[in-house]
């Protein structure tokens, strides 16, 4: 499993229904449209997703989780924990991990309150 992989599978297991637009996972994977269409095929071939057409705008879709990609990820999950654990958690005393928690939430809430009408990753506006 390539850590691209891993990483969209984590994204949907974090969304309601395990779903997500495509222009959401493409701007949280910070991939272009065409780069993440090739991977979201590439999993649907693995049978962890499947694609759905948007009701709601004929030209969007969305990316969604099957059982097997679940199950898959469910996996993944684990052994990715005990590495994260065996590499990192093991190397920093109780301070620290809270100072980097402190920082992650901090980053994570600025991160989650961008307005979506600024400017792009890359500093572009739309």
């Amino acid at each position: 499993m390539s850590l691209s992989d891993y990483h969209i599978l984590l994204i949907l297991h974090e969304c309601p229904d395990g779903r997500a637009r495509m222009r959401d996972l493409s701007r949280r994977m910070v991939f272009s449209t065409s780069r993440l269409s090739y991977q979201i095929d590439v999993m649907v071939k693995k049978g962890w997703l499947r694609r759905e057409s948007a009701a709601e705008d004929r030209r969007g879709s969305y990316a969604v989780l099957t059982a097997d990609g679940r199950a898959t990820f469910a996996v993944a999950a684990r052994d990715h924990g005990a590495v994260v654990d065996r590499l990192f958690s093991a190397a920093v005393d109780t301070d620290d991990a809270a100072a980097l928690t402190r920082v992650m939430r901090t980053l994570t809430t600025h991160l989650d309150h961008l307005d979506e009408d600024g400017p792009d990753t890359f500093g572009e506006r739309r």
